[in-house]
């Protein structure tokens, strides 16, 4: 039986009782190139909460005051979404205004500033090199291809879709015992939301289809693929740690789980996954403690109810019957 391993979850708060000190916060949260936040005298606060497990970033500000602060480019992925206020954001060439539940995505090519009032902003923040991956893996992209080119979603549909990721993301975050602190359940979160942002804000993976095909892969490679995903189901793995096991690249691998499998390489992951809690079930003595959900987010699955809805399609009957049995 694999016990699972945790991944810290480092938190930060922080409050601010003028310029001074929100401009501190701001240079050490998001840019070393802050270049200032002006606001008008009086009673101010400036209230920072930070939550980080492995790669992935929750961020939840609120302020009392107006002020304009100005970034330069950031190195990760920002995304932020309004839940009180507004803001005008700009790059000196033009300006957009963002307001109650709006999505946003700030730009990494160029310095922006920001005009707002009182507001109360959730942001999500994501590393840059985890989104160029996912892009090369669904269609070849070159991680120098990748730009995205507004920031804001291509939809209102796609909007709700990212306003359910973030939220998930942010509650478990937010909880005292994250589901996140499961590596499993960490590298599935951050996996989700990197492939949700290329869906949902406008970069040229969305018109790749001129991009050349996967190519053909050996059987040999393929097998080398599930044998690299049976032997390492117990940790978080990566389709690019997928593809160097395969010795292939990760769209062609996809290509070939897909041909083969009728399924991706990370569906197929989760299906051993399930075989894995299903043997452990089996084995396990409820009389000593042992349920249903413990052994469900032993292999990475943070819902239990999620869970008991893919166990029962694929063993005909719910997770506690087994365990019980």
């Amino acid at each position: 039986m694999v016990e699972p391993a945790t991944i810290p979850v480092e938190r930060l708060r922080r409050v601010a009782r003028d310029e001074d000190e929100a401009a501190d916060i701001l240079r050490t949260m998001y840019s070393n190139a802050v270049t200032g936040v002006r606001s008008p005298a009086g009673a101010t606060e400036y209230s920072f909460s930070s939550a980080v497990a492995g790669r992935v970033r929750c961020d939840h500000v609120r302020n009392t005051f107006p002020f304009r602060t100005t970034f330069d480019p950031f190195e990760q992925l920002v995304f932020f979404c309004f839940r009180i206020g507004a803001a005008r954001v700009g790059d000196g060439g033009s300006e957009q205004v963002f307001g109650l539940g709006d999505h946003a995505l700030y730009r990494r090519d160029a310095a922006q500033h920001v005009d707002t009032a009182a507001f109360d902003v959730r942001l999500l923040v994501l590393p840059w090199d985890a989104v160029s991956v996912a892009a090369g893996h669904r269609t070849g992209l070159p991680a120098r291809g990748l730009r995205f080119t507004s920031m804001r979603p291509v939809s209102s549909a796609m909007a709700a879709y990212w306003t359910r990721i973030t939220t998930l993301i942010h509650d478990d975050f937010a909880a005292d015992d994250p589901s996140a602190a499961n590596p499993l359940i960490n590298e599935h979160l951050l996996q989700t939301a990197a492939t949700a942002a290329l869906m949902v804000f406008p970069n040229p993976t969305m018109t790749a289809e001129h991009l050349r095909g996967p190519g053909w892969t050996a059987p040999a490679s393929l097998r080398r693929a599930v044998a690299f995903i049976e032997a390492h189901a117990h940790e978080p793995v990566t389709l690019t740690e997928i593809a160097a096991a395969a010795g292939t690249s990760g769209r062609a691998v996809q290509h070939a789980f897909g041909r083969h499998f009728d399924i991706t390489p990370t569906g197929y992951l989760r299906r051993i996954r399930l075989r894995r809690a299903h043997e452990d079930l089996l084995a396990a003595d409820p009389t000593t403690g042992a349920t249903v959900a413990e052994i469900a987010a032993r292999w990475g699955f943070a819902k239990p109810g999620n869970f008991a809805v893919a166990y029962r399609k694929a063993y005909g009957v719910p997770p506690s019957h087994t365990l019980r049995s």
